[in-house]
């Protein structure tokens, strides 16, 4: 299946947009409106079409969580849609001889395709008071070097951070909750290949992992980090918040609280005096550097 015949039948001209039977292996899927006649949405373009509709209602009728929008009835909407989706692909006709992995590529384009074009209606366009804190700690915390949250003194770095940093930059820049966690599975690899490299030891858990990753965030200090967790929560398939993409979830939920909630005794051998010193520091580089901007 070449990506181009998948994308090419996903995407609509002016001419085809009353064209139902373009879509026709979609079943149907209804909004609810201020009208409460509903929306009914036939295909993937009445669902992108009427999405903002459904998400305006929400906020008209005071359904916000600070600058989110109440997206588990947005992620519900989608999720089901694109259950609906993938149920009927599986049963409609040119895609029949289809291999597991070629329908799983389909699911994977789909996907990618639709949050792709709804992401600015779910996706806070300025960051979250969580995000700010959490940015604002990461800055704060630039001084750290890895001995301070690794134990483990025989650690061989090199360019950690580097690589790091472009993938958790890279989770930022994604549109596609798939695309976001493969990210950081790609920070992941990265962090076991260094245990793996320093010590040998190939069965290293999450608790082993979540330093490294902890040093990782700090070291980017990303500016929504917060909002992507959340968003990954609540959008990513519920089907794969198994194994490899549910433990990632998983650790990224426990480094939002540990940077949110951090402090001095979370270090290795920083006094409390230290702590406050080098973050003033940090601060003051900050400041200077934006204004040297």
């Amino acid at each position: 299946v070449q990506q181009t015949k998948i994308e090419g039948s996903l995407k609509i001209s002016k001419k085809e947009e009353n064209d139902k039977t373009r879509f026709g292996i979609f079943d149907n899927l209804i909004f609810e409106k201020s009208d409460s006649k509903g929306q009914l949405c036939n295909t993937i373009y009445d669902f992108i079409k009427y999405f903002p509709n459904f998400v305006s209602y929400q906020k008209k009728h005071n359904l916000e969580i600070g600058s989110l929008i109440e997206t588990y009835k947005a992620a519900d909407a989608v999720n089901d849609f694109l259950s609906i989706v993938e149920s009927n692909v599986k049963t409609y006709p040119c895609f029949k001889k289809l291999t597991s992995k070629e329908m799983e590529y389909i699911k994977f384009e789909i996907n990618n395709y639709l949050m792709g074009r709804i992401y600015v209606k779910v996706f806070p366009k300025d960051p979250d008071t969580e995000d700010l804190k959490i940015n604002n700690k990461c800055v704060l915390l630039s001084w750290i070097e890895p001995h301070h949250l690794i134990p483990n003194k025989n650690i061989i770095l090199n360019n950690f951070v580097a690589d790091t940093t472009r993938y958790i930059n890279k989770m930022q820049m994604e549109k596609s909750p798939i695309k976001k966690i493969e990210a950081m599975l790609k920070v992941s690899e990265i962090i076991q290949s260094t245990i793996v490299f320093s010590t040998g030891n190939n069965e290293s858990g999450v608790d082993d992992a979540l330093p490294f990753l902890e040093y990782a965030v700090i070291k980017a200090a990303p500016n929504y980090l917060y909002s992507n967790v959340n968003y990954l929560e609540n959008f990513l398939d519920p089907s794969l918040k198994k194994a490899k993409y549910g433990m990632i979830l998983t650790q990224l939920h426990l480094i939002v609280e540990a940077i949110a909630n951090f402090e001095c005794k979370n270090l290795i051998g920083v006094t409390p005096e230290e702590y406050i010193e080098y973050s003033k520091e940090a601060a003051q580089k900050f400041t200077s550097r934006i204004f040297f901007k």
